[in-house]
């Protein structure tokens, strides 16, 4: 009876130290848990520009096998080996958020989970409405811009709706500068900050030509005129600020011959002045010369005879 008693005892005893090992195996391995992420994750990017997250982590059985899911268009992750990751790329589509999942599972498969959300913020595309210049009067040039911040090569044609630039200015609009605005860009990858420019407006040239004119030797010089050529926008002399005159140099006592004549004096805020001179002909005078009656005695000489004058 001691015997059984004693080997009842042994088989209790082994039984419960081969119970208390198990237990302690499993406490053991409960104690090593699931891999714990490290890193934080990089929540924003920008379209077609360079993106990095590496992600760390600790713990967990074995090796550790790295995963990710719901990245967008043009990321990816690369597992590194060593419990570590990259997720990397160019993002090929803006917005979001994108929810990402980042997996880390060890050789016993226990795994954890981060989450984070990523977004994409759009490229920003610089538009410059390129300056212009044009003559008062004329119609306006075609207004056109310059992009700066296209990336991946794009450029122009992959925008939804190109921007386009305008001015207020018109025919009608006077002498100086006026602003050349930018707008009107739509597109999903690209955002837009408009620059202006300018379009400035020269004076349009008017040729003033002193009109030819006649007068006899002596007369008093005729009244000088002008012959406009270059008015636009339907103008006429009457919105000069100062209208151009014609004068000459001759007087009473000018010989016979031609004298110029000379246009000068114009001024105006949209108008630039081109002379012409024209030409003063100063023909003979006509003077009358008249034999003076005589008398004489038949037989006797001549008597002097004269001329009386008309026309001096």
């Amino acid at each position: 009876m001691l015997v059984n008693h004693l080997l009842t005892l042994f088989k209790k005893s082994v039984f419960t130290t081969l119970l208390l090992m198990w237990l302690a195996s499993f406490a053991v391995a409960e104690n090593k848990a699931a891999p714990t992420f490290t890193s934080s994750p990089v929540t924003t990017g920008s379209y077609q520009a360079s993106y990095l997250y590496h992600i760390t982590t600790t713990g967990g059985v074995g090796a550790i096998t790295i995963t990710a899911t719901g990245l967008p268009s043009g990321l990816i992750i690369t597992d590194n080996g060593d419990g570590t990751a990259d997720i990397t790329g160019n993002p090929s589509i803006s917005g979001g958020p994108f929810s990402i999942t980042v997996t880390a599972t060890d050789s016993n498969l226990d795994f954890t989970d981060q989450f984070f959300d990523l977004t994409i913020s759009k490229a920003v595309l610089t538009v410059t409405a390129e300056d212009k210049a044009r003559i008062y009067g004329d119609a306006n040039p075609a207004f056109t811009v310059a992009y700066a911040g296209f990336v991946n090569g794009e450029t122009a044609s992959v925008l939804t709706t190109a921007p386009t630039a305008s001015s207020t200015a018109v025919p009608t609009t006077p002498v100086g500068t006026v602003p050349i605005t930018a707008s009107g860009g739509v597109d999903e990858n690209y955002s837009f900050t408009y620059v202006d420019g300018t379009l400035t407006i020269s004076k349009a040239v008017l040729t003033v030509t002193a009109e030819d004119k006649a007068r006899i030797y002596g007369d008093a010089n005729p009244v000088f005129t002008v012959a406009y050529a270059g008015f636009v926008n339907g103008e006429t002399a009457s919105v000069l600020t100062t209208a151009p005159t014609a004068s000459s140099t001759a007087v009473a006592t000018t010989p016979v011959g031609t004298v110029p004549i000379t246009a000068s004096g114009g001024v105006d805020e949209n108008y630039s002045f081109t002379y012409v001179p024209g030409t003063l002909t100063i023909s003979k005078a006509v003077l009358t010369v008249t034999a003076e009656d005589k008398a004489r005695i038949y037989g006797d000489a001549n008597p002097a005879f004269t001329v009386a004058y008309a026309g001096f």
